[in-house]
C-alpha cells in the first residue's frame, strides 16, 4: 500500500474569517509511492502561515475496502 496526495490542494476564505486549506491523501494498494501524512501543527507546504489542525480518515473510500482517504485541514494558528 502507498500513500499519495490527491491534487489540487484547496484553499477557502470565509466571509468574516481566516482562510483555511485542505490536502487529501489516498492510501491505496495501487501505488508503491509512500508520502508522509502531515503531523498536527506542521506547516502547509504552500502557505507557511497555516498549520495542520485536524486529520479526518475515511475507510472504504469509493466503496473500495482497500482504499482509505485522509483529509488534512489547515488553519491559521491561534495566537494567545
Amino acid at each position: 500500500m502507498g500513500l499519495i496526495e490527491i491534487h489540487p490542494r484547496t484553499i477557502a476564505k470565509a466571509r468574516a474569517g481566516s482562510p483555511s486549506a485542505q490536502r487529501r491523501f489516498l492510501d491505496t494498494p495501487d501505488t508503491d509511492v509512500e508520502e508522509a501524512l502531515p503531523a498536527l501543527g506542521e506547516e502547509h507546504p504552500d502557505f507557511a502561515a497555516m498549520v495542520a489542525t485536524r486529520v479526518t480518515t475515511t475507510t472504504f473510500y469509493n466503496n473500495d475496502p482497500q482504499q482509505t482517504l485522509h483529509v488534512v485541514d489547515y488553519e491559521h494558528p491561534v495566537i494567545q
